[in-house]
């Protein structure tokens, strides 16, 4: 979804970058794409941030950048980092679809939220957001922008998104095949942008280029997200533990042992498969909960508050170093010697919440 959101506010600004600066190499140097490792900008990448604009600034007399955060930074785990940014005078927005925490909108200059407003974002991600807000910073590419809705859902597409991509000529298969292909390639090389191979796979390139086209090339790296998944599922599936709690299935994964640390899917990515696949073969609630090392990720087909659900797990494992990190849509860290405790705590307060 960051990806995807990121692409699209990208594709509004570089032809204004274009427009204003011209050195060739304009659209490289006054706007750079950096993705983050997970959903919350902490001090390592604030501090990341401020050393190349301070650095770019004594060096080479630039202006301090705009710092705009897409599909992370909503929640208070991000402060100190938009902190840091406010100590040089940097101005900061985020663009998130997670349920967001009142500070956040303090502390940027502009928050696109829509749950600091109470709106429900169940339905909402990131790339729905930021493709609105890229079609208001330049008309000109709205156009461009109509399928990127579509692409960032994995399920329960609105309508209305189906319609835009189809008349933009994404079929269903196009869409998917685009969102796959993004998803695999975000895991590799993840701290580099990858702009041209963003770009060559959601808005391929002209005819006569000796680029791939757009639909070969996802297609083409699509099927291997499929074989791959495929393949993580399969492991996972046999070694799922299931749990019956106060009426409430919960279905758990030791993370580290059962899913390969250092290849893809990652972590995240297959409890969301799993959980999408698994969750319909029992009545409900049912809860796909990811154990690791030191982390404890949920998926529910009820809400699940994760702050609330650390709250309990820390009064019921009060040495164990537990923490929220991401709010309430986030996950749980601990330490690991507490693991079993932690995981015994996360298994009992969502029997008493979601019974």
């Amino acid at each position: 979804d960051g990806y995807v959101a990121g692409a699209a506010i990208e594709r509004a600004v570089l032809p204004l970058v274009r427009e204003k600066h011209t050195r060739e190499d304009a659209e490289y140097h006054y706007f750079e794409r950096r993705p983050l490792d997970g959903r919350v900008y902490g001090m390592d990448a604030a501090t990341s941030d401020v050393t190349s604009m301070l650095q770019a600034r004594d060096r080479h007399g630039e202006q301090l950048p705009l710092v705009v955060l897409v599909d992370a930074g909503s929640t208070v785990e991000s402060i100190d980092g938009y902190e840091l940014l406010s100590l040089y005078d940097a101005d900061s927005i985020v663009i998130d679809d997670s349920r967001a925490d009142d500070e956040v909108g303090e502390a940027v200059d502009v928050a696109v939220a829509p749950s600091l407003a109470g709106a429900d974002v169940a339905d909402v991600t990131s790339t729905a957001l930021a493709t609105n807000v890229a079609a208001h910073v330049n008309d000109d590419v709205r156009d461009d922008l109509e399928h990127l809705p579509a692409v960032s859902y994995w399920e329960d597409t609105p309508e209305e998104y189906l319609e835009l991509a189809t008349e933009a000529g994404y079929d269903e298969t196009g869409v998917s095949e685009r969102r796959e292909a993004v998803a695999l390639e975000a895991y590799y090389q993840s701290y580099k942008d990858k702009r041209e191979l963003v770009i060559d796979l959601l808005f391929g390139d002209d005819e006569g280029s000796d680029r791939p086209r757009d639909g070969d090339l996802a297609a083409h790296v699509s099927e291997q997200f499929r074989d791959k998944l495929e393949t993580g599922l399969e492991t996972a599936r046999e070694n799922l533990t299931v749990r019956g709690v106060n009426g409430v299935t919960v279905s758990v994964l030791d993370t580290d042992a059962f899913t390969h640390r250092y290849n893809f899917p990652t972590t995240i990515l297959l409890l969301d498969a799993l959980h999408r696949s698994e969750r319909d073969r029992v009545d409900p609630p049912y809860v796909t909960l990811g154990v690791g090392d030191d982390e404890l990720h949920v998926r529910a087909t009820d809400a699940v508050n994760v702050r609330d659900l650390g709250d309990a797990i820390a009064e019921a494992v009060p040495n164990g170093g537990v923490s929220v990190v991401g709010g309430r849509d986030g996950h749980v860290e601990f330490l690991p010697g507490a693991r079993d405790a932690v995981r015994e705590a996360a298994l009992e307060s969502l029997g008493e919440t979601l019974a």
